[in-house]
C-alpha cells in the first residue's frame, strides 16, 4: 500500500508504482515545478513592493524639491500612507495568478479549474461553510496561547498577528483583502496547484496545495490555520467547484473580517472580544456537530489521505519544496520580537 500512489488521466484512475523511477521523477518534477511557481509568485510581490518605494520615493522627492528630500523622506507619514495603499496588492494579484498559470497551465487538463462536479444545495453548504468558519476559534486560541508563552521569555508575535487580523485602512486595501486576494489565491492555490497535481489522487492534491497555501502566509498561527482552512477550500473546490472556494474565501475575508471589524470597532476592546470570540463559539459548536455527524466520512477522508504516503515521501523531499518551506519557516519567525 505505502509503494503506490494514484494518478488520474483523462478521467482514469491508475495505479502508479513509485519503485518506477520514472514516475518517482514525474511526481517530484510536478511538485517542483508548483513549488518554484509559489515562490515566484511571492519574489513578484516583493519587487512590485520594492519598484513601488522606489517610484513613490522619487515622485515625492521631485515634488518637495530636493533641499526637502531628507525631510520628506524621514516623515513617518510617508511611509505609513505607502503601507497602507493596496494598489500594488491589487496588481500583483493580477500579475501573481497570470505568472502561476503560466508555469502551470501544460499539467493542467482543459477545463478541469472551472468544472463543477457536484451541485452545492444549501445543506451542503451549510456544513462545508460551517466547518470552514468553524476552524478559526481554536487557532485564534492557539495563537493567544503561543503570544502568552512568548510573553513570558520577554517576546511578542504581536506585529504579525496586526497584520493578519487588522482591517483595512484605505478603500484599495479594502478591495484586495475583500475580493481580489482571496479570488486570486484561490486560483492559485486551488486553481492551477491543486489541479496540475490531481492526477496523483484528489486527496494528495488537496494536502500539499494547502501547506503551500498555509506557508505562503509566513506566520506560525496564521500558516498552521492557513493549512487548516486551505484543506476545507480544497475540498470544496475539488468536490463542488472552485466558485463556491472562492465564495467562502471572500465571505471570511469580506464580512467576518473586514466588515466585522469595522463594525465592532467603536466598541471597548473587552466587548469587541466578546463578540468575536462569541461569533467564532457559535460556528465552532455547529463545525463540531457537522464533523460528529459525518464522521464516517472524515474518517474515509483521512484513510484515502494516508494510503497515498509514497505521495507525501517524494513530494515533502523534492528541492523546491523543501526550500519553500525552510524560506516560509524563517520568515514566519521575523514577526517575533522583544518587548
Amino acid at each position: 500500500m505505502y509503494d503506490n500512489c494514484r494518478a488520474v488521466t483523462g478521467g482514469e484512475v491508475l495505479s502508479l508504482d513509485l519503485h518506477d523511477r520514472a514516475v518517482k521523477k514525474r511526481l517530484k518534477s510536478d511538485v517542483n515545478r508548483i513549488s518554484l511557481a509559489v515562490i515566484l509568485n511571492t519574489l513578484l510581490l516583493f519587487i512590485i513592493m520594492l519598484m513601488s518605494m522606489i517610484l513613490r520615493s522619487v515622485i515625492a522627492v521631485v515634488n518637495a524639491g530636493i533641499a526637502d528630500a531628507e525631510k520628506v523622506l524621514d516623515d513617518p507619514g510617508f511611509w505609513d500612507h505607502m503601507m497602507k495603499s493596496g494598489m500594488e496588492y491589487l496588481l500583483f494579484s493580477i500579475l501573481g495568478v497570470f505568472l502561476v498559470w503560466l508555469i502551470t497551465r501544460k499539467k493542467i487538463p482543459d477545463g478541469q479549474v472551472f468544472g463543477e462536479n457536484r451541485r452545492m444545495d444549501i445543506h451542503s453548504f451549510f456544513k462545508c461553510f460551517t466547518v470552514f468558519m468553524g476552524i478559526q476559534l481554536p487557532f485564534s486560541l492557539f495563537g493567544s496561547a503561543v503570544e502568552y508563552g512568548l510573553n513570558l521569555f520577554g517576546y511578542t508575535a504581536e506585529s504579525g498577528e496586526d497584520i493578519a487580523m487588522g482591517g483595512s485602512l484605505t478603500v484599495s486595501m479594502f478591495l484586495y483583502c475583500s475580493f481580489a486576494g482571496p479570488v486570486a489565491e484561490e486560483l492559485i492555490y486551488r486553481g492551477f496547484v491543486m489541479r496540475s497535481l490531481q492526477k496523483y489522487g484528489k486527496s494528495f492534491a488537496i494536502v500539499i496545495s494547502a501547506v503551500l497555501f498555509g506557508l505562503m502566509h509566513q506566520n506560525l498561527v496564521q500558516s498552521l490555520f492557513g493549512i487548516a482552512a486551505g484543506l476545507v477550500l480544497g475540498y470544496v473546490a475539488m468536490n463542488y467547484s472552485i466558485k463556491w472556494s472562492v465564495l467562502f474565501h471572500v465571505l471570511n475575508n469580506c464580512l467576518f473580517s473586514e466588515v466585522l471589524c469595522k463594525a465592532v470597532s467603536g466598541f471597548s476592546d473587552s466587548v469587541q472580544l466578546i463578540i468575536v470570540y462569541g461569533i467564532m463559539l457559535v460556528f465552532f459548536v455547529f463545525a463540531v456537530i457537522v464533523l460528529l455527524k459525518e464522521r464516517n466520512h472524515v474518517r474515509s477522508g483521512i484513510k484515502n489521505a494516508m494510503e497515498k504516503r509514497a505521495c507525501y515521501k517524494y513530494a515533502f523531499t523534492s528541492l523546491w519544496f523543501l526550500i519553500f518551506i525552510i524560506a516560509s519557516s524563517i520568515l514566519g519567525l521575523q514577526v517575533i520580537e522583544r518587548m
